[in-house]
């Protein structure tokens, strides 16, 4: 996404990630834990609010689903688009990894962060909850 100076941060952040659909309250929800305004033009953002915006909007994207493609049926003049959408286990890890590291990067500790973080993977030989598993048991 090329910025401009007619961009404001909702454009922002609806750019980070083109080809998932972001809707509104995940938008209001990443602009009031940032305290950016809306209307805020692009160019006015500190990296540290660029960063956290980046950081929560995968934090609340997580819990939804990421990559995307979309199907359309168009018929004369009507048209309608639905989006089918995933995200792989590892396509989640690798995006909370980058949030805690801006979160840490700023210094912000959220509980967000440890509520999204994955919890299950393989350890040892088998798929066990990670956040408690002991491997001397």
């Amino acid at each position: 996404m090329e910025a401009n100076s007619q961009q404001t941060a909702i454009d922002y952040i609806n750019g980070l990630f083109p080809n998932v659909g972001i809707s509104e309250s995940i938008i209001a929800n990443v602009l009031f834990k940032t305290g950016i305004d809306p209307d805020m033009a692009v160019f006015d953002l500190s990296e540290k609010q660029r960063d956290l915006a980046y950081a929560y909007l995968i934090l609340f994207l997580m819990p939804g689903s990421g990559s995307s493609r979309s199907v359309t049926d168009r018929d004369g003049d009507w048209e309608h688009s639905e989006k089918v959408s995933s995200w792989t286990y590892a396509d989640r890890a690798g995006l909370w990894r980058i949030a805690k590291a801006l979160f840490e990067k700023w210094g912000v500790e959220d509980e967000l962060l440890n509520a999204s973080s994955p919890q299950w993977g393989f350890k040892g030989t088998g798929f066990r909850k990670i956040r408690n598993y002991d491997r001397h048991r």
